[in-house]
Protein backbone atom coordinates (compact mmCIF):
# COMPACT_ATOMS: atom_id res chain seq x y z
CA UNK A 1 0.00 0.00 0.00
CA UNK A 2 1.57 3.33 -1.08
CA UNK A 3 1.65 6.48 1.00
CA UNK A 4 -0.93 8.00 -1.38
CA UNK A 5 -3.51 5.49 -0.14
CA UNK A 6 -3.25 6.51 3.52
CA UNK A 7 -5.49 9.02 5.29
CA UNK A 8 -5.82 10.79 8.64
CA UNK A 9 -8.94 11.77 10.55
CA UNK A 10 -9.60 15.40 9.61
CA UNK A 11 -10.43 16.37 13.20
CA UNK A 12 -6.70 16.18 13.95
CA UNK A 13 -6.31 19.18 11.63
CA UNK A 14 -8.80 21.01 13.86
CA UNK A 15 -6.63 20.18 16.88
CA UNK A 16 -3.60 21.60 15.03
CA UNK A 17 -5.55 24.79 14.27
CA UNK A 18 -6.60 25.02 17.94
CA UNK A 19 -2.97 24.62 19.03
CA UNK A 20 -1.85 27.33 16.59
CA UNK A 21 -4.50 29.67 17.97
CA UNK A 22 -3.21 28.96 21.49
CA UNK A 23 0.26 30.27 20.56
CA UNK A 24 -1.05 33.39 18.83
CA UNK A 25 -1.18 32.14 15.23
CA UNK A 26 -4.17 31.93 12.89
CA UNK A 27 -4.99 28.21 12.76
CA UNK A 28 -7.59 28.51 10.00
CA UNK A 29 -5.19 30.48 7.84
CA UNK A 30 -2.45 27.85 8.21
CA UNK A 31 -4.91 25.10 7.27
CA UNK A 32 -5.99 27.09 4.24
CA UNK A 33 -2.35 27.57 3.17
CA UNK A 34 -2.05 23.84 2.47
CA UNK A 35 -5.52 23.49 0.98
CA UNK A 36 -7.39 22.19 4.04
CA UNK A 37 -10.82 23.79 4.46
CA UNK A 38 -11.58 24.31 8.17
CA UNK A 39 -15.32 23.61 7.85
CA UNK A 40 -14.61 20.43 5.86
CA UNK A 41 -12.08 19.25 8.44
CA UNK A 42 -14.52 19.90 11.30
CA UNK A 43 -16.87 17.24 9.91
CA UNK A 44 -16.21 14.11 12.04
CA UNK A 45 -16.68 11.79 9.05
CA UNK A 46 -14.06 13.38 6.77
CA UNK A 47 -10.42 12.44 6.24
CA UNK A 48 -7.28 14.07 4.85
CA UNK A 49 -4.64 12.39 2.66
CA UNK A 50 -1.40 11.74 4.55
CA UNK A 51 0.58 13.72 1.95
CA UNK A 52 -1.54 16.81 2.62
CA UNK A 53 -1.46 16.16 6.35
CA UNK A 54 2.35 16.16 6.50
CA UNK A 55 2.33 19.45 4.56
CA UNK A 56 0.05 20.81 7.26
CA UNK A 57 2.45 19.70 9.98
CA UNK A 58 5.34 21.41 8.21
CA UNK A 59 3.36 24.64 7.88
CA UNK A 60 2.21 24.48 11.52
CA UNK A 61 5.71 23.94 12.91
CA UNK A 62 7.06 26.77 10.73
CA UNK A 63 4.23 29.10 11.76
CA UNK A 64 4.64 28.34 15.47
CA UNK A 65 8.42 28.48 15.35
CA UNK A 66 8.44 25.59 17.81
CA UNK A 67 10.21 22.33 16.83
CA UNK A 68 8.36 20.66 19.73
CA UNK A 69 4.96 21.83 18.49
CA UNK A 70 3.68 18.22 18.37
CA UNK A 71 3.53 18.30 22.18
CA UNK A 72 1.41 21.45 22.06
CA UNK A 73 -1.02 19.86 19.61
CA UNK A 74 -1.37 16.78 21.84
CA UNK A 75 -2.15 19.05 24.79
CA UNK A 76 -4.84 20.78 22.71
CA UNK A 77 -6.41 17.54 21.39
CA UNK A 78 -9.72 16.63 23.03
CA UNK A 79 -11.05 13.04 23.36
CA UNK A 80 -14.02 14.10 21.19
CA UNK A 81 -11.54 14.91 18.38
CA UNK A 82 -11.01 11.15 18.09
CA UNK A 83 -14.76 10.50 17.85
CA UNK A 84 -15.92 7.22 19.38
CA UNK A 85 -12.35 6.06 20.02
CA UNK A 86 -11.58 9.01 22.30
CA UNK A 87 -14.80 8.56 24.24
CA UNK A 88 -14.25 4.80 24.51
CA UNK A 89 -10.78 5.41 25.94
CA UNK A 90 -12.23 7.57 28.73
CA UNK A 91 -14.44 4.72 30.01
CA UNK A 92 -11.94 1.85 29.56
CA UNK A 93 -11.65 -0.48 32.53
CA UNK A 94 -7.81 -0.37 32.83
CA UNK A 95 -4.96 1.67 31.39
CA UNK A 96 -3.86 -1.48 29.58
CA UNK A 97 -7.25 -1.63 27.87
CA UNK A 98 -6.74 2.03 26.89
CA UNK A 99 -3.65 0.98 24.94
CA UNK A 100 -5.40 -2.10 23.53
CA UNK A 101 -8.33 0.04 22.37
CA UNK A 102 -5.95 2.48 20.67
CA UNK A 103 -4.21 -0.40 18.92
CA UNK A 104 -7.41 -2.07 17.76
CA UNK A 105 -8.96 1.09 16.33
CA UNK A 106 -5.85 3.07 15.37
CA UNK A 107 -6.93 3.04 11.70
CA UNK A 108 -9.87 5.27 12.56
CA UNK A 109 -7.35 8.05 13.35
CA UNK A 110 -4.54 7.27 10.90
CA UNK A 111 -4.24 4.38 8.48
CA UNK A 112 -0.47 4.95 8.37
CA UNK A 113 0.18 4.37 12.07
CA UNK A 114 1.10 0.96 13.47
CA UNK A 115 0.94 0.48 17.25
CA UNK A 116 2.18 -2.71 18.90
CA UNK A 117 2.12 -3.65 22.59
CA UNK A 118 4.45 -6.13 24.29
CA UNK A 119 5.26 -7.14 27.87
CA UNK A 120 8.92 -6.79 28.83
CA UNK A 121 9.50 -7.83 32.42
CA UNK A 122 7.70 -5.34 34.67
CA UNK A 123 6.91 -3.00 31.80
CA UNK A 124 4.44 -2.61 28.96
CA UNK A 125 6.22 -1.44 25.83
CA UNK A 126 4.23 0.41 23.16
CA UNK A 127 6.07 0.62 19.82
CA UNK A 128 5.00 3.23 17.28
CA UNK A 129 5.85 2.84 13.60
CA UNK A 130 4.53 4.22 10.29
CA UNK A 131 2.98 1.69 7.94
CA UNK A 132 4.79 3.43 5.08
CA UNK A 133 7.83 5.61 5.80
CA UNK A 134 8.51 8.71 3.71
CA UNK A 135 11.50 11.01 3.32
CA UNK A 136 10.01 14.29 4.53
CA UNK A 137 8.46 12.83 7.68
CA UNK A 138 7.71 15.61 10.18
CA UNK A 139 9.19 14.99 13.62
CA UNK A 140 6.20 16.77 15.11
CA UNK A 141 3.99 13.86 14.04
CA UNK A 142 6.09 11.39 16.05
CA UNK A 143 6.08 13.69 19.07
CA UNK A 144 2.32 14.15 18.76
CA UNK A 145 1.48 10.43 18.72
CA UNK A 146 3.55 9.61 21.82
CA UNK A 147 2.31 12.69 23.67
CA UNK A 148 -1.32 11.97 22.78
CA UNK A 149 -1.11 8.39 24.11
CA UNK A 150 0.25 9.71 27.41
CA UNK A 151 -2.41 12.43 27.60
CA UNK A 152 -5.24 9.94 27.04
CA UNK A 153 -3.87 7.71 29.80
CA UNK A 154 -3.66 10.67 32.16
CA UNK A 155 -7.21 11.75 31.40
CA UNK A 156 -8.57 8.39 32.59
CA UNK A 157 -6.84 8.55 35.97
CA UNK A 158 -4.90 11.69 36.90
CA UNK A 159 -1.88 13.69 35.84
CA UNK A 160 0.33 11.29 37.82
CA UNK A 161 0.42 8.70 35.02
CA UNK A 162 3.92 8.97 33.55
CA UNK A 163 5.89 6.64 31.27
CA UNK A 164 8.98 4.90 32.58
CA UNK A 165 10.84 6.18 29.52
CA UNK A 166 10.16 7.45 26.00
CA UNK A 167 12.28 7.13 22.84
CA UNK A 168 12.26 8.82 19.44
CA UNK A 169 13.94 8.12 16.12
CA UNK A 170 14.75 11.78 15.48
CA UNK A 171 17.66 13.78 16.85
CA UNK A 172 17.38 15.75 20.08
CA UNK A 173 16.25 19.36 19.48
CA UNK A 174 18.46 22.20 20.64
CA UNK A 175 15.96 22.89 23.43
CA UNK A 176 14.62 19.55 24.67
CA UNK A 177 13.24 20.65 28.05
CA UNK A 178 9.61 20.47 26.72
CA UNK A 179 10.00 16.67 26.51
CA UNK A 180 11.06 16.43 30.16
CA UNK A 181 8.20 18.72 31.19
CA UNK A 182 5.56 16.84 29.20
CA UNK A 183 6.55 13.17 29.67
CA UNK A 184 8.20 13.56 33.10
CA UNK A 185 10.56 10.67 32.39
CA UNK A 186 13.90 10.08 30.62
CA UNK A 187 13.74 10.74 26.87
CA UNK A 188 16.05 9.01 24.40
CA UNK A 189 16.68 10.42 20.92
CA UNK A 190 18.08 8.81 17.76
CA UNK A 191 16.80 5.48 19.08
CA UNK A 192 16.20 2.40 16.96
CA UNK A 193 12.44 2.48 17.67
CA UNK A 194 9.87 5.02 18.81
CA UNK A 195 8.53 3.61 22.07
CA UNK A 196 6.71 4.34 25.29
CA UNK A 197 7.40 2.14 28.33
CA UNK A 198 4.91 1.99 31.22
CA UNK A 199 4.75 0.26 34.60
CA UNK A 200 2.80 -2.94 33.98
CA UNK A 201 1.21 -3.15 37.44
CA UNK A 202 -0.14 0.40 37.24
CA UNK A 203 -1.75 -0.36 33.88
CA UNK A 204 -3.68 -3.39 35.15
CA UNK A 205 -5.58 -1.65 37.98
CA UNK A 206 -9.34 -1.21 37.48
CA UNK A 207 -10.10 2.45 36.82
CA UNK A 208 -12.73 4.36 38.82
CA UNK A 209 -14.09 5.83 35.56
CA UNK A 210 -14.62 2.40 33.94
CA UNK A 211 -18.00 2.04 32.21
CA UNK A 212 -18.12 -1.22 30.21
CA UNK A 213 -21.45 -0.48 28.52
CA UNK A 214 -20.36 2.92 27.23
CA UNK A 215 -17.03 1.46 26.13
CA UNK A 216 -18.82 -1.24 24.12
CA UNK A 217 -21.21 1.26 22.52
CA UNK A 218 -18.34 3.54 21.49
CA UNK A 219 -16.39 0.57 20.11
CA UNK A 220 -19.36 -0.23 17.89
CA UNK A 221 -19.52 3.39 16.73
CA UNK A 222 -15.84 3.21 15.74
CA UNK A 223 -16.30 -0.10 13.93
CA UNK A 224 -19.27 1.27 12.00
CA UNK A 225 -17.17 4.29 11.02
CA UNK A 226 -14.29 2.08 9.89
CA UNK A 227 -16.67 -0.07 7.87
CA UNK A 228 -17.99 3.06 6.11
CA UNK A 229 -14.72 4.67 5.14
CA UNK A 230 -12.51 1.63 4.53
CA UNK A 231 -14.38 -0.69 2.20
CA UNK A 232 -11.25 -2.83 1.79
CA UNK A 233 -11.20 -3.68 5.51
CA UNK A 234 -13.35 -6.78 5.19
CA UNK A 235 -12.75 -8.03 8.73
CA UNK A 236 -14.05 -4.82 10.33
CA UNK A 237 -17.05 -4.71 8.00
CA UNK A 238 -17.83 -8.33 8.84
CA UNK A 239 -17.41 -7.80 12.59
CA UNK A 240 -19.84 -4.87 12.43
CA UNK A 241 -22.37 -6.96 10.54
CA UNK A 242 -22.04 -9.87 12.98
CA UNK A 243 -22.71 -7.61 15.97
CA UNK A 244 -25.90 -6.40 14.29
CA UNK A 245 -27.10 -9.91 13.40
CA UNK A 246 -26.20 -11.95 16.49
CA UNK A 247 -29.39 -11.11 18.46
CA UNK A 248 -31.37 -12.74 15.61
CA UNK A 249 -29.57 -16.05 16.00
CA UNK A 250 -26.37 -17.73 14.77
CA UNK A 251 -25.06 -15.79 11.72
CA UNK A 252 -25.37 -17.60 8.41
CA UNK A 253 -22.31 -17.35 6.17
CA UNK A 254 -24.29 -17.28 2.92
CA UNK A 255 -26.61 -14.55 4.19
CA UNK A 256 -23.69 -12.48 5.48
CA UNK A 257 -21.84 -12.84 2.15
CA UNK A 258 -24.94 -11.57 0.37
CA UNK A 259 -25.06 -8.56 2.72
CA UNK A 260 -21.45 -7.84 1.78
CA UNK A 261 -22.31 -8.14 -1.93
CA UNK A 262 -20.07 -11.13 -2.60
CA UNK A 263 -20.36 -14.86 -3.06
CA UNK A 264 -19.77 -17.27 -0.18
CA UNK A 265 -16.68 -18.62 -1.92
CA UNK A 266 -15.27 -15.11 -2.41
CA UNK A 267 -15.91 -14.31 1.26
CA UNK A 268 -14.06 -17.47 2.29
CA UNK A 269 -11.16 -16.63 0.00
CA UNK A 270 -10.90 -13.03 1.25
CA UNK A 271 -10.96 -14.17 4.88
CA UNK A 272 -8.27 -16.76 4.15
CA UNK A 273 -6.13 -13.90 2.84
CA UNK A 274 -6.59 -12.29 6.27
CA UNK A 275 -5.56 -15.56 7.98
CA UNK A 276 -8.98 -16.15 9.50
CA UNK A 277 -12.31 -17.88 8.79
CA UNK A 278 -15.97 -17.00 9.17
CA UNK A 279 -16.34 -19.34 12.14
CA UNK A 280 -13.26 -17.91 13.88
CA UNK A 281 -14.59 -14.38 13.51
CA UNK A 282 -18.03 -15.34 14.83
CA UNK A 283 -16.44 -16.97 17.88
CA UNK A 284 -14.08 -14.04 18.41
CA UNK A 285 -16.93 -11.50 18.27
CA UNK A 286 -19.09 -13.62 20.58
CA UNK A 287 -16.29 -13.97 23.12
CA UNK A 288 -15.45 -10.25 23.13
CA UNK A 289 -19.09 -9.18 23.38
CA UNK A 290 -19.74 -11.75 26.11
CA UNK A 291 -16.93 -10.32 28.24
CA UNK A 292 -18.18 -6.78 27.69
CA UNK A 293 -21.79 -7.69 28.52
CA UNK A 294 -20.74 -9.58 31.65
CA UNK A 295 -18.79 -6.57 32.91
CA UNK A 296 -21.94 -4.45 32.57
CA UNK A 297 -23.45 -6.37 35.54
CA UNK A 298 -27.10 -5.42 34.95
CA UNK A 299 -27.72 -8.00 32.21
CA UNK A 300 -28.76 -11.53 33.16
CA UNK A 301 -26.87 -14.54 31.78
CA UNK A 302 -29.99 -15.48 29.82
CA UNK A 303 -30.23 -12.04 28.20
CA UNK A 304 -26.56 -12.16 27.23
CA UNK A 305 -27.03 -15.61 25.69
CA UNK A 306 -29.88 -14.19 23.57
CA UNK A 307 -27.85 -11.14 22.49
CA UNK A 308 -25.08 -13.45 21.31
CA UNK A 309 -27.40 -15.63 19.24
CA UNK A 310 -27.55 -18.69 21.54
CA UNK A 311 -30.86 -20.52 21.86
CA UNK A 312 -30.19 -21.61 25.47
CA UNK A 313 -28.14 -20.13 28.34
CA UNK A 314 -26.50 -23.53 28.79
CA UNK A 315 -25.12 -23.36 25.23
CA UNK A 316 -23.66 -19.96 26.00
CA UNK A 317 -22.12 -21.22 29.24
CA UNK A 318 -20.42 -24.13 27.42
CA UNK A 319 -19.14 -21.76 24.72
CA UNK A 320 -17.80 -19.24 27.21
CA UNK A 321 -16.14 -21.85 29.42
CA UNK A 322 -14.54 -23.42 26.35
CA UNK A 323 -13.00 -20.10 25.30
CA UNK A 324 -12.04 -18.64 28.68
CA UNK A 325 -11.72 -21.60 31.05
CA UNK A 326 -14.30 -20.16 33.48
CA UNK A 327 -18.08 -19.91 33.64
CA UNK A 328 -19.86 -16.63 32.81
CA UNK A 329 -20.78 -16.24 36.50
CA UNK A 330 -17.19 -16.74 37.64
CA UNK A 331 -15.97 -14.20 35.08
CA UNK A 332 -18.57 -11.66 36.23
CA UNK A 333 -17.74 -12.18 39.90
CA UNK A 334 -14.02 -11.64 39.17
CA UNK A 335 -14.77 -8.52 37.09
Amino acid sequence: MSIDSHTVLSNIAIAIARALDSVGQDGKEVLQSVGVDYEFAANPDTRIPVRQFRQLWGAAIESSGDPCFGLVVADQTLPADLNGLGLGVLVSDTLKSVLERLIRYQRSVSTNTDLQLAVQGDELLLTIRPQVAYDDFQEGVADYISALVVKLCRLTVSTEVDPVCVSFLHAEPAHSHPYAEYFRCPAQFEAEEQTLAFDKDLFEHILPTAHPELARVNDQVVMAYLARFDRDDLVTRLRTLLIEQLPSGPPNQTTVARELHMSTRNLQRRLADENTTFRELVEEVRKELAQQYLREQHRSIGEIAYLLGFSEPSNFTRFFRGHTGVSPKAFRDAA
